[in-house]
């Protein structure tokens, strides 16, 4: 794996060696990060970092900071390894850290990009809780949702309770689907 673009492009990043992550495929990142266009000086938060990879992706292209949530120790050890073989470790926030554990101690940090990428198993997926990152959205922030393509009925159910939302664009891939959103509160 790879970050795609930005001053760390072309950088190789290691995955971890379980289940528990779903690492987004370089073409669906790409395709994000295309979507989100001029990243720089903005604050950006990769909930369910998995690899780091979005983070990673998102220091290279010139957000200002970056905070990435992943409760797995094993993943959360490969993110800490790539962030410093990357010589990042001053521009990220890396916590060890479930994200409703997160989101209940740190009701005052908004972001002006949020992606929530949860594993893809859907007995693993807690949509309450990926819109419930939402509410750490500066105005006018954009929050983006990765999901299987499975869950697209429900996404939009468990969207249309969050009346601070605003679906501007959604986007499919073979391995999965983008919902992007702009908060309007």
């Amino acid at each position: 794996m790879r970050i795609i673009a930005g001053f760390l492009g072309g950088r190789l990043i290691e995955s971890p060696h379980n289940n528990k992550t779903h690492p987004m495929s370089e073409k669906m990142r790409g395709a994000l990060f295309n979507s989100l266009g001029d990243i720089n000086g903005l604050t950006f938060l990769d909930a369910y970092a998995g690899t780091g990879a979005c983070g990673f992706e998102a220091i290279s292209r010139g957000a200002k900071q970056a905070t990435l949530l992943e409760v797995n120790p094993d993943s959360f050890k490969i993110i800490v390894k790539n962030a410093q073989q990357l010589d990042i470790i001053n521009k990220v926030e890396l916590l060890k850290i479930n994200c409703a554990r997160w989101s209940n101690n740190n009701n005052s940090k908004l972001y002006d990009i949020i992606i929530a990428d949860p594993p893809y198993n859907p007995q693993d997926i807690n949509l309450e809780l990926v819109f419930k990152l939402s509410l750490h959205l500066k105005k006018g922030g954009i929050f983006v949702v990765s999901a299987p393509p499975s869950q697209h009925n429900t996404v939009n159910l468990r969207a249309s309770k969050y009346k601070n939302l605003l679906l501007i664009s959604h986007k499919t891939y073979a391995d999965g689907g983008l919902y992007y959103y702009r908060s309007d509160s």
